[in-house]
């Protein structure tokens, strides 16, 4: 049998879990029953196992799908890497790869402040991606132009200041097509020039008007063919050298005897198809298998549970199955899992259903025993315009409060040019509203508002939230959690490039530097450097060129400086010119904690640079109280958590999309062109949805009290999906908001 259940955000799926566990083991003859809970994630493992009484834990055994394909590891010499490590291994093969010129090339012709590519890279390599090896060889497209008749130019010549423009552009693409004057011709998308010419003078010379006409034609379709070759070309350079990665990566694994989560799963698969048993797992023996968290497990994880399945099941026809999901709360498309997948899946259990005659059920969960009515009301109404339609039935009869705030956006400009002082409005906001809390009581308790009540979410850690933490710091607001990586903030990662640069030469590290606040280069200037160099981006700068210069002596000081990390920074921060420079921009305070985390480090260790780089890359939270707190998390790290109070920050700017796309095999080179078009829309489709689903995410973790901050614009994602649902809200200020008003703090009434 086989029982597909649907789970909603706060249905209880974990407790409709351990009740089918505790009524199988209630049962006199299946006491003795051999049960495995499997999950994607440890809490939800430890969850379930702490949660069942120590009579059903006989015979019952939880594991994530990782830990358990660890079980059927038979060689115990090797051991399994964490993340951590295994971001270690890959950068170890990145930097092997990039001691080619033949690869640091094409990537210094891609590397941007976003480091998308390299983002790119790890999670080609995270999925288990795999890539052509060989590839079509296409040639080079030729010109084949219409030749000019020389009446053509004449008339040209006849004209005005338009038409003269033309005529240089076309003598000059007779001899040298594809050089700067097609720009003349073709707009910068690349699309033909509407007016190339004067009406006037086209009623004068139709003839020659249609020549253009057709000569344009020409130069726009070769120009196409051009860029989808060099597309092509640049796409089997970058899988080429991703592959390249690969095999480094599998060659550090072997010398060091380890394996990564991907291995474990191959592992799992191998033992289960090729009957290859361990003193560990009697998989055989199985009567109940129970599947949790299941629409984020990856396309290898679902092949091993069916696989694992299916093997039981040719052992033991009675075996019963049990699939607790939600595709609503599938959010972990970058670690691979995929709505598709977990649709197609639910599709191929009830084939195998159909074909072995066993019985498929389907249940749903969608009472909430979390949130308020009046939350529910809300989230149902908002989320019936996006692909998470569904309907919420309440269990509780508590009030509750939801507020938007509406936020106008603020005009761009660099981060560096912020000063201190001038924090966001909309954040200031924020905090204001964390403060007023405190004075008000909850709903659902007989108590007051404390911080550990209220969460904090964001669609993505960004520099806006590391300010946000510092706001609550100096306004004594304690954290008590934040799932921000100290060691990820984009001004963090240049400070370690450039000690890693000073110790090493490091071309990539260097690049990296160039493209950022202080240096500010642009892409052609490092493309210019690249193309000609001989050896090392810095050995190849020009002492005469002033903006080489300037990069020259710079590095040249900091080459120079003690590598002991808190001699390293201490001159680098306080006594040079880029010290200096951080210290008036808005970066002012992640260097300061910079800077306490250099000095925390050498208190209890040796002065290695290479450790140090490795600590500070491995930190994973930052200012974290252990007592009472306010939590700050992404959304993603939200997941199976709920809080009284939730504080939403939705910026649209905040959804990128990643600019290379893995297609039939490739890295698809990011340029116009059918190939990449194609991946980029239904990209671009696929992320539409899953931010629908991250929405869906946020808006259930409150139990009782929602305060959404999102930035106004008609034509901005999550605004019009967020503004379309509050048309019957009241208005107090600009304030929208539904749901019963805080009552005041009382004697009777205080926090725990």
């Amino acid at each position: 049998m086989i029982t597909w259940i649907n789970a909603s955000a706060g249905s209880g799926k974990t407790y409709y879990i351990i009740q089918k566990i505790k009524e199988i083991k209630q049962s006199n003859t299946n006491k003795s029953k051999s049960i495995l809970c499997l999950s994607y994630s440890n809490a939800a493992a430890s969850e379930m196992s702490e949660r069942v009484d120590s009579e059903s834990r006989k015979n019952t055994s939880f594991h994530t799908v990782h830990s358990f394909c660890n079980l059927a590891l038979k060689d115990k010499s090797i051991s399994v890497i964490n993340e951590k490590e295994s971001e270690a291994l890959i950068n170890k093969a990145v930097d092997i790869s990039l001691k080619s010129n033949k690869f640091l090339e094409v990537v210094s012709s891609f590397y941007d402040e976003s480091n998308s590519l390299f983002q790119s890279v790890y999670e080609a390599i995270k999925k288990n991606i795999e890539f052509k090896k060989e590839f079509l060889t296409k040639e080079f497209p030729e010109w084949n132009g219409i030749k000019i008749d020389k009446k053509i130019i004449d008339s040209l010549s006849d004209g005005g200041k338009l038409e003269i423009n033309l005529m240089n552009s076309l003598l000059y693409e007779k001899c040298h097509m594809g050089g700067a004057p097609i720009k003349s011709l073709l707009t910068d998308s690349g699309q033909i020039r509407k007016r190339l010419y004067s009406s006037a003078w086209k009623i004068r010379n139709p003839f020659s008007a249609y020549f253009i006409d057709e000569y344009c034609i020409k130069v726009f379709e070769y120009v196409q063919k051009k860029k989808t070759f060099d597309a092509y070309q640049k796409s089997v350079a970058i899988t080429s050298w991703v592959n390249c990665i690969k095999d480094n990566y599998e060659n550090l694994k072997k010398e060091s005897s380890v394996l990564d989560f991907n291995d474990l799963i191959n592992n799992g698969i191998k033992f289960i198809s090729e009957s290859i048993y361990s003193d560990n797992i009697d998989v055989l023996g199985l009567d109940y298998i129970f599947v949790d968290e299941a629409q984020d497990l990856s396309e290898k994880q679902w092949e091993f549970i069916y696989a694992l399945f299916v093997k039981v099941f040719n052992s033991n026809p009675n075996v019963k199955l049990y699939v607790v999901g939600d595709s609503k709360q599938s959010i972990y498309g970058f670690q691979g899992s995929s709505v598709y997948v977990y649709e197609g899946m639910y599709k191929k259990m009830q084939y195998f259903a159909e074909e072995n005659k066993i019985k498929f059920a389907t249940e749903v969960l969608n009472k909430s025993y979390r949130t308020s009515p009046v939350l529910l009301d809300y989230i149902d109404s908002t989320i019936s315009s996006t692909s998470c339609k569904s309907k919420h039935s309440p269990v509780h009869e508590f009030s509750g409060r939801v507020e938007i705030h509406e936020y106008e956006s603020e005009k761009a400009t660099y981060g560096w040019n912020i000063k201190k002082a001038n924090e966001s409005e909309y954040l200031n906001k924020c905090l204001r509203k964390v403060i007023d809390l405190q004075g008000c009581n909850l709903f659902s308790e007989n108590r007051g508002i404390s911080f550990n009540d209220i969460m904090v979410l964001t669609r993505r850690r960004n520099s806006e939230l590391f300010k946000f933490v510092e706001m609550c710091k100096s306004n004594n607001i304690p954290v008590k959690k934040s799932l921000f990586k100290f060691g990820s903030e984009e001004i963090v990662q240049e400070l370690v490039s450039i000690l890693k640069f000073a110790i090493y030469n490091d071309d990539f590290s260097l690049a990296s530097i160039l493209k950022g606040p202080f240096f500010k280069w642009a892409e052609r200037d490092l493309l210019e450097v690249c193309s000609r160099r001989k050896g090392s981006i810095f050995d190849s700068l020009n002492k005469k060129n002033d903006k080489h210069s300037k990069v020259i002596k710079t590095c040249s000081r900091w080459k120079k400086l003690s590598f002991n990390p808190v001699d390293f920074y201490g001159n680098l921060l306080f006594s040079d010119e880029y010290g200096k420079f951080l210290l008036q921009s808005s970066f002012y305070e992640i260097v300061i904690e910079f800077w306490n985390k250099v000095v925390e480090f050498t208190k209890n260790n040796i002065g290695s640079p290479m450790m140090f780089i490795e600590w500070i890359n491995g930190l994973s939270e930052s200012f974290c109280s252990k007592g009472e707190g306010i939590s700050i998390s992404t959304i993603h790290g939200s997941k199976g958590l709920e809080s009284k109070i939730v504080i939403l920050l939705l910026n649209d700017s905040d959804i990128k999309k990643q600019k290379i796309i893995f297609q039939d095999g490739m890295m698809v080179w990011p340029v116009d062109n059918p190939l990449y078009m194609t991946s980029k829309n239904q990209r671009m489709f696929d992320e539409n949805l899953e931010n629908e689903r991250l929405l869906y995410v946020a808006l259930t973790r409150p139990v009782e009290q929602l305060y959404i901050f999102v930035k106004k614009g008609s034509s901005a994602f999550y605004s019009d999906i967020i503004m379309s649902s509050s048309r019957e809200f009241k208005n107090d200020n600009g304030v929208l908001y539904s749901g019963s008003e805080l009552t005041k703090r009382n004697k009777d009434c205080i926090p725990v």
